[in-house]
């Protein structure tokens, strides 16, 4: 086995750990806010914010690993942020469809209000990804044609 596949089949083996501790800690979160959720109102913005942060950070973990380069330029920070926002917007619907809220006019703000935050990150993601994909393009032909 060579060095390169060697040190591969390591960073493979840190980011499925990586993803399990991730999933783990974000379903912690989801069951302990859903059994405190009747005593502790607040509690669900401190779930929300806490799947936030741990997908973040674990997935920032795992592309990394992936990436197989120890500096953050392959878009890491792209996924990490994208990935953690959708993931907190859906627990947040979650939270909002299933516990009860008491004051359901601020839930609906809060609702809308981050559902146009989510639709600007994907769009600026895949945005992003085909405006570089165009620009790639371009310079290949550019210097196929010298």
């Amino acid at each position: 086995m060579t060095g390169k596949t060697e040190a591969s089949r390591k960073d493979v083996n840190r980011a499925v750990s990586w993803a399990r501790c991730t999933v783990a800690i974000n379903l912690a979160l989801l069951a302990a806010g859903a059994l405190l959720a009747k005593t502790f109102h607040a509690i669900l913005i401190l779930v929300v914010a806490g799947v936030g942060l741990v997908s973040f950070f674990g997935v920032l973990m795992i592309a990394n690993f992936l990436s197989e380069e120890p500096n953050l330029n392959k878009g890491e920070m792209r996924k990490a942020l994208t990935s953690s926002l959708i993931l907190s917007f859906l627990t947040l619907m979650s939270v909002v469809a299933f516990v009860e809220v008491s004051s359901m006019d601020t839930a609906k703000t809060l609702i809308e209000t981050f559902k146009w935050i989510v639709i600007t990150i994907i769009a600026f993601y895949f945005g992003t990804r085909t405006i570089k994909e165009a620009r790639e393009a371009i310079n290949r032909k550019s210097q196929t044609a010298k």
